[in-house]
């Protein structure tokens, strides 16, 4: 958008005789906010001869395409560790799972965090858990907590997994982590 991407201009290009093309410079206006690329077009509009003698005219290619290529990266979501261990009690935990962000740390950006059963099942084992997990600009990690149940009595090892979706402000998770592009995923 001009004003906000770059700045608007209008004028005249001359071409000397033997000149066969000719810079247009347009001045790119830099932020520090991701956004997609931005595009803008430079548009021939006529052509006029300094001799009336001479023809000239617009060709085919009467205008250019400009792409903005955005340089603010708002950064990759993953789990300090894909896998946690928590030993029983017979007092609650609260049990703080950092997620990371690298690559990247323009912006706002979230995502959903949740709780999902596998042999450890929310409300007897653990507190359920379902929020949005918020990164201010700059900001390279946030934590998620969650509540441990305490237990009287020795149980076999069970397990449930924290998940991390729908990330925001162009964020993307790391591909090479559980849950691969469309989520990630943390078992406790």
């Amino acid at each position: 958008k001009a004003g906000k991407d770059f700045h608007m201009q209008e004028g005249n290009v001359e071409f000397e005789p033997g000149t066969m093309y000719q810079e247009v410079e347009v001045e790119i206006i830099d932020d520090d906010q991701y956004e997609d690329d931005q595009e803008f077009y430079i548009e021939i509009t006529s052509a006029v001869a300094s001799h009336p003698e001479i023809a000239a005219y617009v060709g085919e290619k009467k205008e250019a395409t400009v792409v903005i290529v955005d340089d603010d990266l708002p950064g990759v979501l993953s789990f300090e560790k894909e896998e946690v261990q928590v030993q029983e009690s017979t007092q609650k935990q609260v049990m703080e799972i950092c997620v990371r962000r690298k690559m990247g740390a323009s912006g706002e950006i979230s995502c959903k965090v949740r709780t999902e059963d596998w042999s450890a099942k929310a409300g007897h084992d653990y507190t359920k858990l379902e929020e949005e997990l918020r990164f201010k600009p700059g900001q390279m990690e946030a934590f998620a907590k969650v509540e441990i149940m305490p237990k009287g009595r020795y149980e076999s090892t069970e397990k449930f997994r924290i998940i991390l979706e729908e990330p925001t402000g162009g964020a993307k998770f790391d591909m090479t982590t559980d849950g691969g592009t469309e989520s990630c995923v943390c078992t406790v």
